[in-house]
């Protein structure tokens, strides 16, 4: 009668196990776990909760080890030691010493058909899982997978969070294995990890896709750039609607309410801890930080385009936002993105500079213009599908300039006015572009610095007259945008907005 009740909770408990997990519960997953009369699958799963928790909160360093532990934990549950005890050698059994016998049990981890169990032990559930179910056993077959995609998304954020994240091959290279540890994660078949599966499944895509945003941005390749943030705003939008809410809802009322009846508290506490359920992971808070903050990027690189009045529907087709419906996009499922426009515009008018224009460096890159004249980037393949001329480098520092510009305030800034200059000093430290800031003075009439955002894209920043070049205001400023818009400092600003540095 005993093993009966016990069996019958092992049968509940790793679906509530998993019901937990997937509303982020994972204290009480690993009270479930912690009842589990199977030793090594209890303690394997109490550490794949802590795994869990540890990974969505990005706090601790270790994870990376205790991953590697929690698999093998796993594994070895998996894998128990029959064979130990060779088959082939009965009669040696017979003829064995209770002390070999006692070690034969103790590694086995189970009685011999040649040995006689204590009548003591005689209704105790053997300790392996020969006994689980088909569907646990894929469960936790499954739990190894997820195991290996988490540790290699935490090397992932890792490195986006270098300098190489500025680089864009880097970054592709990193897109396209996010993309190959999304397709392992689709072979989580287990149906215990079903909802796990589908939100690791978002969480990956999203995170591809904005790696390729982040890619392509410093280049300015247009399409694919509003390609893959319509991409990544539909996998983020999927993470938090009002379906999945209340499918976490009633898995978690589920499992809490069973959870509390084998505990003996009755359905009343199972009732009130569900109405408790887990806040949104940061981890999810922070990619959808880091989304509004590439989406801002993305509105200050485009800027000319999108505020352009003629239409792009020739460039993007009709199932691509442009325009003013970039920032509402972003606003309609999360917070409204910085205005970084706004932002350098009423530095310029404050301060009395001249004009702040970003500059784009276009060797070999394949340049398009919009009806507007504004510039973007396209990709080889992409030449053929238009009929309009890609810009050629002019003598004059005029539009087609292998310097086009990206963005400018006010619009009749006199850049054209003082061109030659920043032209000459662009080629000159063409090859040091890599420090924070540069500053030149032309004639004593005006001084202008040179801030990189990125490795092509050079902020402008002009002032008449002459002005010290370790002017705070003027640091401050710089230094404020390239936070903002610069390869890893995107993503360390987005984090820690929203608390979550991984440490």
């Amino acid at each position: 009668g005993n093993f009966e009740v016990k069996w019958s909770y092992e049968m509940e408990a790793l679906p509530q196990f998993f019901s937990l997990l997937e509303t982020w519960e994972f204290n009480r997953a690993t009270s479930v776990a912690e009842r589990l009369s199977y030793r090594r699958v209890s303690l394997a799963l109490q550490h794949l909760a802590n795994c869990e928790h540890l990974y969505f909160s990005m706090r601790e360093s270790s994870l990376e080890r205790q991953i590697d532990a929690t698999a093998i934990e796993l594994e070895t549950c998996l894998t128990p030691l029959p064979n130990a005890l060779p088959h082939s050698q009965p009669t040696q059994l017979d003829q064995a010493t209770p002390l070999s016998i006692f070690f034969v049990q103790l590694i086995t981890c189970r009685f011999s058909p040649g040995l006689q169990m204590p009548p003591s032990a005689a209704s105790a559930p053997p300790e392996d899982c020969t006994n689980l179910s088909p569907n646990h056993v894929a469960a936790l077959k499954d739990c190894v997978r997820l195991l290996r995609v988490r540790k290699a998304m935490l090397r992932v954020y890792s490195s986006m969070q270098t300098p190489s994240i500025s680089d864009e091959g880097y970054t592709s290279r990193l897109a396209d294995h996010v993309g190959e540890l999304r397709e392992l994660a689709a072979q989580l078949t287990a149906p215990h990890l079903r909802s796990i599966r589908a939100s690791t499944l978002l969480e990956l895509g999203a995170v591809q896709q904005m790696l390729q945003v982040q890619a392509l941005l410093p280049v300015c390749r247009l399409r694919e750039t509003l390609l893959a943030i319509a991409v990544g705003h539909a996998e983020l939008s999927r993470l938090n609607t009002p379906e999945s809410d209340a499918a976490r809802e009633r898995a978690l009322a589920v499992a809490t309410s069973a959870s509390s009846i084998a505990s003996g508290f009755g359905s009343r506490l199972g009732t009130q801890l569900a109405a408790k359920a887990s806040p949104e992971p940061l981890l999810f808070r922070s990619l959808r930080a880091l989304f509004g903050a590439l989406m801002a990027k993305a509105a200050l690189y485009f800027n000319r385009l999108l505020t352009a009045p003629a239409p792009m529907a020739e460039f993007m087709g009709p199932l691509i936002p442009t325009g003013s419906n970039l920032t509402a996009l972003s606003a309609s499922s999360f917070a409204p993105p910085a205005d970084h426009s706004h932002f350098i515009g009423t530095f310029v008018r404050r301060s009395g500079a001249l004009f702040a224009a970003l500059l784009l460096q276009t060797d070999g890159l394949h340049v398009r213009k919009s009806a507007a004249g504004a510039a973007f980037t396209c990709c080889p393949e992409e030449v053929g599908w238009s009929d309009r001329s890609s810009l050629r480098p002019a003598p004059d520092g005029g539009e087609s300039d292998p310097w086009p510009v990206l963005f400018i305030h006010p619009h009749d800034g006199p850049l054209l006015q003082l061109w030659p200059c920043i032209r000459h000093s662009l080629h000159e430290r063409q090859t040091n572009l890599e420090a924070s800031a540069f500053v030149g003075e032309v004639g004593g009439d005006s001084t202008f610095w040179l801030c990189p955002c990125d490795p092509r894209v050079i902020l402008v920043l002009a002032f008449p007259g002459r002005k010290k070049t370790s002017d705070r205001g003027v640091v401050e400023f710089l230094r404020a945008v390239v936070t903002e818009v610069r390869g890893s400092h995107i993503v360390l600003s987005s984090f820690r907005r929203t608390g979550l540095a991984p440490r």
